[in-house]
């Protein structure tokens, strides 16, 4: 009910710096930071987030999720000549996970606002598929497909996504990355508490982990900071997550922040029916280059069909993708990087 306030009762910019407010006000009821004492007893948490995530998605091998999404930006500062960029209101999208394939599809604009098209993302044993328009980039297979998927999908799955200190990942991923930079595996990445520290709470069944600064930053110098929070009880799933990065009248002053409402369907299923992000882009470098804005994205999923459902497979494969006599290729399988147009004419 709370994501629903904020998306449509009050005007969403307001709510930015508080939207965790309803997280941050909980008393925690035990406390661990590292590096320290205790360092390992951060590690088994974020451990615990790892094993808890994996064993909930094992169970969710098959779904498809039909929803709406939308984003919004306006340019900052405000003004007359600054007006909102993508507005209207709704996009549809499809996501279907059927074992190791995976489709997805979503309306956007085209190069005009009057124009709707639809991007394509697939993945099947052959690569990792990306079609927009008249372009469309083939990727290898990785070993880390959850997370170049994530990536690639644009969906609740990119928003699921949570920051590490150097990019965002799946849960499951960035969890790893600070259990690897915590051991001292990761160079040129070291804690120290003066500087910044790792801190894992527990609320009830929350669990939020957070990076935090210590009383060594120098003034001015600070301001990069982020966090998420799984629910224990909801298969592990991320309910929040934020990041900072900078401060006001400096070069750089980001931030984001996400909520998520989290459904039960079937037993001990859990999705993310609905999520909201806000983000503000203000810097001073950002604001020269004309790119400084305040957003918002948002997503509905509508309908959810969870491990048996109709959906035909030959929309896994390649040749379902609608390529045209002008889209332009470029795979990424091989290296150099294979360009050429759609159809290959011999």
């Amino acid at each position: 009910m709370f994501l629903k306030f904020l998306s449509s009762s009050i005007p969403w910019y307001f709510f930015f710096t508080g939207l965790m407010i309803t997280i941050e006000m909980l008393s925690a009821d035990e406390v661990f930071i590292a590096p320290g004492p205790q360092t390992a007893t951060v590690i088994q948490t974020l451990r615990e987030v790892i094993d808890g995530t994996l064993k909930h998605d094992a169970h969710v091998p098959n779904f498809m999720a039909e929803g709406r999404t939308r984003s919004v930006s306006i340019p900052w500062p405000e003004g007359p000549d600054n007006k909102a960029k993508n507005t209207r209101e709704w996009f549809t999208f499809k996501l279907v996970h059927r074992g190791n394939l995976r489709r997805y599809e979503q309306e956007h604009h085209a190069s005009s606002e009057a124009e709707i098209t639809t991007a394509y993302r697939l993945m099947n044993a052959d690569g990792l598929y990306k079609l927009d328009g008249h372009m469309m980039y083939i990727s290898p297979h990785t070993g880390d497909d959850e997370n170049s998927w994530a990536d690639l999908d644009g969906s609740m799955l990119a928003m699921s996504e949570v920051f590490d200190g150097q990019g965002y990942f799946p849960v499951v991923t960035t969890c790893r990355n600070l259990i690897a930079q915590l051991e001292g595996k990761v160079k040129d990445n070291v804690w120290n508490p003066d500087l910044r520290f790792l801190r894992c709470s527990r609320t009830g069944s929350l669990i939020k982990v957070e990076k935090l600064e210590g009383v060594a930053i120098p003034e001015g110098k600070g301001g990069y900071t982020f966090s998420f929070t799984v629910d224990t009880e909801q298969g592990f799933r991320v309910v929040a997550s934020d990041r900072h990065a900078g401060g006001e009248g400096r070069g750089l002053d980001y931030s984001d922040a996400t909520m998520f409402e989290i459904e039960k369907h079937g037993d001990g299923i859990f999705f993310p029916m609905h999520g909201i992000q806000m983000i503000r882009s203000r810097g001073t470098v950002a604001v020269n280059e004309k790119n400084a804005s305040i957003g918002k994205r948002e997503f509905i999923i509508d309908q959810l069909k969870v491990d048996k459902f109709e959906y035909d497979d030959a929309l896994f494969e390649t040749s379902s993708l609608p390529l045209t006599d002008s889209t332009h290729v470029e795979d990424r399988r091989v290296t150099p990087p294979l360009e050429y147009t759609w159809p290959i004419r011999k």
